[in-house]
């Protein structure tokens, strides 16, 4: 407000109108909540592809599945692999759903029970970048707590996902498994035993997950017992809420580039105590020439305790998800995605939420049940979440300001430029040139703003 009254004089000293501490704070927390929650999924997002990518390479690359720790059934590298990325496809939906909690506007709530000053409240929602309005002004000051706790229960699902698969790796490296050794950058050596290669990196990351884990429930606890209304409780929250970021990001990070320098052992089944994966298998041969399946289980396993058993070391695994037919490329015809009366539900039938097709825009396009991969999906917008699904920012962009301004006769000579004027000089019409000071209705997302209005790239009037 001190700043704002230097630079624009008695209009400054009006910016607190109808507006308390309370509401401003909690616009903040969604403000920031919303850009690290973007960034988080692009991270997730890379992780996914680098997985894939790996999956694709080692699809045909047979290892050992296990069930309770013992050698159970063949499984490949593609499998485990595109495992954990099916998992984040999942988490990401968490992350979804809290991204659409975080999307509501609190502003005009005041201290939580509203103000008498007429306010409107759409036209921040809609000059912000929010989906719609949390209206009731006490619950407004309610979604405090509510809204970390739910966003922190999104990472640790990721992280959950990410911890497993780094014990996957930690146990894989030894040597008493071999499957895959990570490059010297992700190991340290011992101090007394000279052959040690440990996998601290990956026991980092398994350790920071765990931790990431516990925070939802911090959170939950500060919060539990509070009437409601504001209490300043809530102000511990951000010191939870606020690093966890930082955290699974940097945890994403390197995991993902940990995994696509990791080395895969091309001869894993070359060792004789794998050789009992196969006995599934010639149960299931024998089923298909006509023998019964108990009867052909029986004398399969009368073969391993006589010690006569010998695989056949073939695996014919052809239906959805299995060692053959992993579901990993299928693209996906998005045409049905708008048609079908339920956008969501019509995309999820018309493909496969594992194709490369599919990945990436949870926030970035909102026709999509899971995520996928390109920020033009919803043809004509860069960010769904921003730029309202339908309309380019450019002309999302030019029809806020032409409320703002009250005049017809704006013609913006490009978005990033004419926002980094604003920035500087306050609004001004750049025809009428009428000046206008800059309030809340281009700190979407409080990015800069290349990130923010990526769309700047055609004129537009």
């Amino acid at each position: 407000e001190f700043m704002l009254t230097q630079m624009c004089g008695q209009a400054g000293k009006k910016i607190h109108t109808g507006r308390s501490r309370n509401d401003q704070v909690m616009v903040d927390i969604k403000l920031f909540s919303r850009s690290a929650l973007i960034a988080l999924q692009e991270s997730v997002e890379q992780l996914f592809h680098t997985l894939m990518a790996k999956a694709e390479q080692y699809k045909d690359l047979l290892m050992p599945g296990y069930t309770h720790m013992q050698v159970a059934m063949p499984s490949s590298v593609g499998m485990w692999l595109s495992a954990y990325a099916e998992a984040l496809a999942d988490d990401l939906l968490m992350l979804k759903a809290a991204y659409g909690l975080v999307n509501l506007n609190p502003l005009g709530s005041g201290a939580g029970y509203g103000s008498s000053v007429p306010l409107n409240r759409k036209m921040t929602t809609e000059l912000l970048g929010f989906d719609d309005l949390a209206y009731n002004s006490i619950y407004a000051q309610m979604q405090r707590g509510k809204t970390e706790r739910t966003v922190l229960t999104a990472i640790a699902a990721i992280a959950a996902t990410i911890g497993r698969l780094a014990q996957d790796v930690c146990l894989y490296s030894c040597a008493n498994f071999g499957f895959v050794k990570l490059p010297d950058a992700f190991t340290t050596g011992s101090s007394i035993m000279p052959h040690k290669k440990n996998p601290d990196i990956f026991e980092l990351s398994r350790a920071k997950c765990n931790r990431l884990q516990a925070l939802p429930m911090e959170v939950t606890l500060i919060s539990t017992n509070l009437p409601s209304g504001y209490f300043r409780d809530m102000q511990l929250t951000k010191e939870i809420y606020v690093p966890a970021f930082k955290e699974i990001t940097d945890v994403v990070r390197m995991v993902s580039e940990g995994v696509n320098q990791m080395w895969i052992n091309p001869d894993i089944l070359s060792n004789d105590i794998y050789k009992y994966l196969f006995t599934v298998e010639d149960v299931n041969d024998a089923v298909a020439k006509g023998v019964p399946f108990r009867d052909a289980y029986r004398e399969v396993g009368m073969q391993v305790q006589r010690g006569e058993y010998k695989p056949t070391k073939e695996v014919h695994h052809t239906h959805e998800g299995s060692i053959g037919n992993l579901c990993n490329g299928l693209n996906i015809d998005h045409s049905n995605c708008q048609a079908a009366g339920n956008t969501d539900r019509g995309c999820a039938r018309t493909g496969n939420r594992l194709s490369s097709d599919h990945m990436g825009g949870v926030f970035l396009c909102r026709n999509h049940l899971r995520i996928s991969p390109g920020r033009e999906c919803a043809k004509d917008s860069i960010r769904c979440s921003l730029a309202g699904g339908s309309q380019s920012v450019n002309q999302r962009s030019l029809n806020i300001l032409r409320k703002v301004c009250g005049k017809e006769c704006l013609q913006l000579r490009n978005v990033n430029e004419f926002t980094k004027q604003l920035a500087c000089e306050g609004l001004q019409c750049n025809t009428c040139q009428g000046t206008h000071v800059l309030n809340q209705f281009l700190l979407i997302g409080r990015q800069t703003v290349d990130n923010t209005l990526n769309a700047g790239r055609t004129c537009c009037s």
